[in-house]
């Protein structure tokens, strides 16, 4: 189950957050706010963090070419780091014997 929502996860995050570019405020901070419920889930806490941050600036849309960026290096550290640390999320569990 693990390896399930891990997986999800990987496989949309970049996708969505790059997809933030260039759509409203009102969206924006819906996404945001989406993204950021599935991060915390996963424990990606530095993510989530940056993710309020921008959600709650004056003005998230125009703030995007500050955060967009931080938001993918960040995002990729951590799946690099979370993988890392539990081969399980990504390979064949090794059960006992």
């Amino acid at each position: 189950m693990q390896r399930e929502i891990w997986g999800g996860i990987r496989a949309d995050l970049e996708n969505d957050l790059r997809g933030l570019e260039g759509i409203s405020n009102e969206k924006l901070k819906q996404q945001l706010h989406r993204i950021r419920g599935y991060v915390s889930t996963a424990s990606l806490l530095r993510l989530s963090e940056i993710l309020m941050t921008w959600e709650n600036s004056p003005d998230p849309a125009q703030a995007t070419g500050g955060f967009l960026p931080e938001a993918l290096e960040v995002s990729q550290c951590s799946i690099s780091e979370m993988e890392r640390r539990y081969p399980h999320l990504v390979g064949p569990s090794q059960g006992p014997g």
